[in-house]
């Protein structure tokens, strides 16, 4: 009996105790959607647990547990009721406050902003896609503080470069690493010459803006750690969309359909007033392409002499005895040349998904012509992802983008096959259509002959072959029909993952992807064509095949101390690059038109190589996060590297950053103050060398003397084939260049949030510099890859978002996105010599010179005293001693120049890096319409216009209508010379300059050392290019639900008018200042002969079923 009432009171202990520690089951939702992550405690305890991937719990409870303190990212934290039931439902609600936003962070991880140590700006849907803008590099303009974008030109397709927080290396790439889904991806601006080439494409381009959700900017190493030495410069994280996740499969279909018109925003100021010759003098001879000769209204059409470029007769001067009455016409060929472009943007989409997966289906249609004749860009995009819950632990997901883009590209820069220098350096009273209104009609740009029909060419005339013509642009019209360059890519963008929750507190991740694409490019000049040395017809074939595959293995752990919310990662990263080009040289066409490298009968320097680079790295991030308030985070990468020797090819980079939300801690509770919160950083990163830096590798053997084609192996098509050494000798020592950055920020919201304010400090530390130099030709290499100087970024980013008006039918909204930079060159190389960056030779040259600022224009200018005064050359001559300088007859010889400014060589001229960058974007909201529009501004930083400067020196500038007339010019009259530099030099009491001087061609516009091209003076060149631009403007309206007359098929509806660039207030002389010659490299501030920009004007439905 005894033992059956201890049996009976351990049964009832046991029952006792179950029932004590009960299991709580349930799942998280918000809005019909699950929650994954949510983070569930007892509230008084340290017991918790966080929702798993489909948004369900366990958790065992205590005896005394009452209330269930539930949170997530994005979603304001809730107290629930436990009660006495075994299962709970929660259902949260989204936090409205804009300080937590959610916001993806580096490796796709999604975090509550507010949590954040460290600088990041994320950039929604609507933000990327509400103007049309093609390229999301554009997209990202004055929307993001720190980040600066430059466009290569306005034609269809042009690659633009982005930099965050200036430039971070002296010779490679300063560009962000773009990432899709968690997976880099390639966005390089592939080309021989980008100074002498075409507006070639940077690879973002191939991204459709209709299938981005959002772009998060990570600026610094502190955000951008996880990434490792690919992320050195910044990280641009694109998240596309997916399908949508709900309690009940529901299927969405979207319609995006968009047109627009395209035209010059402005045109270059050329003058019509002169005609060919020099001096005065008329003169079309072969060759001819100065525009100094006498007025057009003092020539005449000759009523006998023909001339198959001038079909009402020959010009000839009032003189001339077979002149007519009849002056010869001036043309507009520049207006008459642009034409309107046209972009037409369709995008399609179906969501469709529920609580155990998704599915999101997607195609795209981009097809442009530019304002250029026969300038086309075609971009096709077909996307398919889908998630679903395989079980209740794991889950899967994937994606799969296929791309298709290129055009037909058009000539630009410094090339005779530049559209532009054809264009403006064609005289006025020459008409490049022949009378024609077709740009494609042949009569506009060939003679009946066959051969090019240009001002330059009196072929049809005297029967002189058109190689005697010497160098020269090729007519703009030629350009766009006979030197056709075309490219077409295949781009394939894929990744598939795996989820699983090992534990209620343990998940795994694995995500494994591709980037891969080709790049096939053909560019042919036909026969007769001035430029690329096609008179007899040339061809070149390149292609780039790019693979790129890259895998991320996660373990992540959260679990709840008490008041500590702990997060800890340790990750595997493997990345793998493989790059092929292939590349013929094809000369001597069989056939004119023909484009086909078949058609060329001389095959010359063909090229294969192959570019190799892999990665390993392992990582790990540790996140505590006390009571919501005190945030502490540290990231430790160690990475292996292929570029690199086995011996030194690994490195550690790491970061440590926190975080005080004043506001929580201190438990302010003002409608003053609505949130306060401080944060800092200290991290580094690092950017590795090239591949096959560290070895010297062997190339094709070739040799020539200067004067002829040299030779090649192998020699005249024989079998006979060579190799050599490279001419950059290998550097077994190299390091990776190093970042070290501080930084730190602080966010204040006031006024219950309408207004909010972002500001954020950083100095950045750029050292071991990757540098090129050269090396002496006797030891049988000409440069070598070092290690050498530092740079310096710091400045100040601010984000101001302000609400003025919030009433029941109206609202308006402010930002503003403030950068200021000083990108600093803190030492060189050996005795801080001075690095060149690409420019025209040593004539005008962008530098890296210690202790200024990064790539400032160095050139000739004029003299100056120590006063800043401009010498002026004195009457008489003053010889080396500082002596007049007599004759025979002992009387002060007449100096020439007298009057004119001096010149001086090798002058700090200009700097190409703005004071500030400042977007401001306003939305105003009235029922169902909205408007929006953003003002883009740009304070300070130089442009030189060399555009400017070579067509004066021809004279067809606006300025050159100074020819003929006095001017005196401001400065002071030289009193002595420098006996060491031979300098003229200015007394502190030396006389203003009084006298005028005549402008002619001779002594101004070309000659005594002043001439105005690329090697003449280039001070009066060098431009301010501050503007103010009206970046984008959109007008939308969303039609009443009562319009559709209860239909269940169309469940909504947008019509938007939009504009793009549609106002620009500049002092710059040329066609818009925001323009680079040299794409995506590190020179930047060099305008010559680009493309124009352009402005747009579209209208877009968006229709939801």
């Amino acid at each position: 009996m005894r033992k059956t009432g201890l049996l009976i009171a351990f049964i009832l202990v046991s029952a006792l105790t179950f029932a004590q520690e009960r299991t709580l089951t349930g799942q998280v939702s918000a809005n019909g959607s699950v929650i994954p992550g949510a983070s569930l405690v007892v509230k008084g305890t340290n017991r918790g647990t966080t929702s798993d991937a489909n948004g369900n719990y366990r958790l065992a409870l205590p005896t005394n547990a009452a209330r269930l303190v539930v949170s997530a990212v994005g979603f304001l934290t809730q107290e629930v009721e436990i009660g006495s039931a075994s299962t709970l439902n929660i259902t949260l609600a989204e936090d409205s406050r804009q300080l937590n936003e959610v916001i993806v962070t580096a490796l796709g991880i999604s975090q509550e902003k507010k949590t954040l140590t460290y600088s990041a700006q994320q950039v929604k849907s609507d933000e990327i896609i509400r103007a049309r803008e093609p390229n999301l590099v554009n997209a990202l303009n004055g929307k993001v503080a720190g980040v600066q974008v430059i466009s290569q030109g306005g034609t269809p397709g042009a690659a633009s470069s982005i930099n965050i927080r200036g430039k971070s290396s002296f010779q490679g790439s300063s560009q962000p690493l773009f990432v899709v889904d968690g997976i880099p991806i390639n966005n390089t601006f592939n080309t021989l010459s980008s100074s002498s080439s075409v507006d070639n494409s940077n690879r973002a381009v191939d991204i459709n803006p209709d299938d981005i959700e959002s772009i998060s900017v990570l600026k610094g190493p502190a955000a951008t750690a996880l990434y490792g030495i690919q992320a050195g410069s910044g990280v641009v994280l694109i998240t596309t969309k997916k399908g949508s996740r709900s309690d009940t499969r529901k299927t969405t279909v979207t319609v995006n359909s968009s047109a627009s018109v395209d035209q010059v925003n402005r045109f270059f100021p050329l003058q019509d007033q002169f005609a060919q010759g020099t001096n005065g003098t008329y003169s079309d001879v072969p060759g001819q392409t100065f525009m100094f000769g006498p007025r057009i209204s003092d020539l005449r059409y000759s009523t006998s002499l023909t001339d198959a470029r001038y079909p009402q007769g020959r010009i000839v001067p009032t003189t001339d005895p077979t002149a007519g009455t009849v002056v010869p016409n001036v043309f507009d060929n520049q207006r008459n040349f642009y034409q309107t472009g046209r972009t037409f943007d369709n995008h399609v989409s179906i969501s469709s998904g529920n609580r155990n997966g998704n599915m999101y289906f997607s195609a795209g249609r981009l097809s442009q012509t530019g304002v250029i004749p026969n300038n086309t860009f075609e971009r096709t995009t077909v996307k398919l992802s889908g998630e679903s819950a395989l079980s209740d632990k794991l889950r899967m997901s994937a994606s799969a983008t296929y791309v298709n883009s290129g055009g037909n590209r058009v000539g630009r820069g410094d090339n005779f096959t530049g559209v532009t220098q054809g264009l403006y350096r064609t005289p006025p009273h020459f008409d490049i259509f022949n009378g024609q209104s077709d740009p494609l009609n042949p009569v506009a740009y060939q003679f009946p002959n066959g051969s090019q029909r240009n001002f330059r060419n009196r072929d049809q005339i005297d029967g002189m072959n058109p190689s005697d013509l010497g160098l020269g642009p090729d007519g703009p019209l030629w350009t766009v029909n006979k030197n056709p360059y075309r490219d077409r890519v295949d781009r394939f963008i894929g990744y598939g993952q795996l989820n699983y929750q090992i534990l209620p507190w343990l998940s795994a991740m694995f995500r494994g992807g591709a980037d891969v694409f080709t790049d096939r490019r053909v560019a042919a000049f036909d026969i007769g064509s001035f430029g690329g040395d096609g008179r007899f017809g040339r061809i070149y074939e390149e292609t780039f095949v790019n693979k790129t595959f890259n895998t991320d293995f996660l373990l992540t752990a959260t679990k709840q101390l008490r008041d500590i919310n702990l997060t800890a990662l340790v990750g595997h990263n493997f990345f793998n690059n493989d790059v092929t080009r292939s590349y013929l040289d094809g000369n001597t066409f069989n056939q004119p038109g023909f484009f086909n490298i078949s058609n060329a009968t001389v095959i010359a320097n063909p090229v294969q190589n192959r570019t190799r680079r892999r990665t390993f790295a392992a990582f790990t991030n540790v996140k505590a996060d006390y009571k919501g308030w005190a945030i502490l985070e540290g990231s430790l990468r160690n990475e292996w590297a292929s570029p690199l020797p086995t011996e030194t090819n690994s490195f550690l980079f790491g970061s440590v950053s926190g975080a005080l939300v004043l506001s929580d801690a201190l438990k302010l509770n003002s409608n003053a103050l609505s949130f306060a919160k401080i944060r800092g950083s200290f991290a580094q990163a690092g950017n590795i060398p090239p591949a096959y830096s560290t070895e010297t590798f062997f190339v094709r053997a070739g040799a020539a003397d200067g004067f002829g084609n040299g030779i090649s192996f192998p020699i005249r098509g024989s079998n006979i084939g060579g190799s050599t050494l490279s001419n950059q000798i290998g550097n077994a020592n190299l390091r990776p260049e190093l970042n070290t950055t501080v930084e730190v920020g602080a966010e204040l919201a006031f006024l219950q949030n309408r207004v909010s304010l972002d500001v954020t400090y950083y100095n950045s530390r750029n050292r071991n510099q990757l540098v090129s130099v050269p090396r002496a030709s006797s030891s049988g290499f000409t440069s070598e890859l070092i290690n050498a100087g530092e740079l310096q970024n710091r400045g100040i980013e601010a984000i101001l978002t302000v609400t003025p008006v919030k009433k029941s039918k109206f609202q308006w909204e402010a930002s503003f996105n403030f950068t200021r930079n000083r990108n600093i060159v803190i030492s060189t190389i050996g005795d801080d010599q001075p690095i060149l960056l690409p420019g025209f030779g040593t004539i005008f040259q962008p530098r890296l010179v210690p202790g200024q600022q990064f790539g400032v224009f160095y050139g000739s200018g004029w003299l100056r005293d120590a006063q800043g005064r401009v010498i002026i050359e004195p009457q008489n001559q003053i010889g080396p001693n500082g002596q007049p300088v007599l004759n025979a007859q002992g009387q002060p010889v007449a100096n020439p120049n007298a009057g004119f400014p001096v010149r001086r060589d090798n002058l700090l001229l200009g700097n190409p890096n703005p004071n500030f960058l400042l977007g401001i974007r306003n939305t105003l909201t009235y029922g169902n319409l909205s408007l929006s529009f953003l003002w883009d501004i740009r304070s300070g930083g130089d442009v030189w216009n060399g555009t400017e400067a070579v067509l004066t020196n021809i004279g067809m500038t606006t300025r050159t209508l100074e020819r003929g007339q006095q001017r005196t010019f401001e400065g002071v009259v030289a009193t002595g010379r420098d006996s060491q530099t031979g300098l003229y030099t200015a007394s502190a009491e030396a006389p203003a300059n009084t006298q005028a001087v005549t402008l002619t061609q001779a002594n101004w516009f070309q000659a005594n050392g002043r001439a105005t091209g690329a090697a003449g003076v280039h001070e009066p060149f060098v431009e301010d290019a501050s503007w103010v631009r009206l970046r984008d403007l959109n007008l939308s309206y969303k039609l009443p639900a009562n319009w559709f007359g209860g239909s269940k098929f169309l469940k909504g509806a947008t019509l938007t008018a939009f504009g793009r660039n549609l106002l620009l207030f500049t002092n710059y002389s040329g066609i818009d200042p925001e323009t680079s010659l040299y794409g995506l490299s590190p020179a930047q501030g060099l305008d010559y002969f680009g493309n124009p920009n352009t402005r747009s004007m579209g209208i877009t439905l968006n229709a939801t079923f």
